[in-house]
């Protein structure tokens, strides 16, 4: 039983997976139930924590401006509360702004050496008074135009760029062509500047269990393939090679775990062998 609905547990195995790219890290429980005649029993709840590939709390964040601590509009005197690390904290209940009078204001990423990156999250203020629209993403080499940027609730604005791109800074302008007219008193900014780091080639983390019944004496007959769990949640069928099992280890009423070794990964397949007396 997992208490988050964007986790999910792959049949047959121990692995948990997200169902779909996050933008933050999250905390969630996992519990596990077991029914045996009709009687269901469940485990303390374990806490596990969903990692986010957003590498921008690594980098170092100039902006345009901060809005003034006092509200003046041209003012200098920086409101902490609103600098730009506000907008890589993981929190959008804490944002970057901008002082009222920059009307195309900006946020720049630094990464300490080149990253490879696919998606990037824009997540506005949330207010409509202060509402960015669109502006443009610019890269080394590149720039892309972002419109349609939603605001009310403060909703994930995951923007996925056409290719992977390879590159030691990111930067965000807001609405430099002044298409959407703010009101004067705006302070235009971000909550959230997620950046995505390439998502790596699905590798093998499990296997599903294996269960082999066999007679006191008799070696067991192990299976040549076993089911793969992938780091997307996906499975699959590989080949598999067991370790010898002896027959000392059928000598007797009794179970045992056999370990298998599948080619181009480090993770053990399991087969649990059950000698019965019979």
């Amino acid at each position: 039983m997992l208490s988050d609905s964007r986790l999910q547990a792959v049949p047959g195995s121990n692995t948990i997976v997200l169902k779909e790219p996050v933008a933050t890290a999250f905390q969630a429980t996992a519990k596990a139930v077991v029914t045996l005649d009709g009687v269901a029993v469940e485990s303390s709840p374990a806490t596990i924590v969903a990692q986010s590939s957003n590498i921008a709390a690594t980098a170092t964040v100039t902006v345009s401006s901060v809005r003034d601590r006092n509200g003046v509009p041209d003012g200098n005197n920086q409101d902490d509360r609103y600098l730009g690390t506000k907008a890589t904290d993981g929190n959008k209940a804490t944002s970057w702004a901008a002082k009222q009078t920059d009307r195309t204001p900006w946020i720049k990423l630094q990464f300490p050496s080149p990253v490879e990156i696919d998606r990037v999250n824009l997540v506005d203020r949330g207010h409509d008074v202060n509402q960015i629209v669109e502006g443009v993403l610019e890269w080394e080499g590149g720039s892309k135009k972002i419109t349609g940027l939603k605001w009310d609730g403060q909703p994930d604005n995951i923007v996925t760029l056409d290719t992977p791109v390879k590159t030691s800074w990111v930067k965000f302008t807001i609405d430099p062509d002044n298409t959407y007219n703010n009101p004067s008193g705006a302070e235009c900014g971000l909550a959230e500047f997620g950046v995505f780091e390439v998502q790596k080639p699905k590798a093998i983390v499990d296997f599903k269990s294996v269960a082999v019944d066999t007679k006191v004496g008799d070696l067991p007959s192990l299976p040549a393939q076993t089911e793969a769990v992938y780091s997307d949640g996906t499975t699959g069928s590989v080949d598999v090679t067991w370790e010898p099992v002896t027959s000392d280890m059928v000598g007797k009423e009794g179970w045992f775990i056999v370990l298998g070794t599948v080619a181009g990964t480090s993770v053990k397949a399991t087969a649990v062998v059950n000698v019965l007396n019979r």
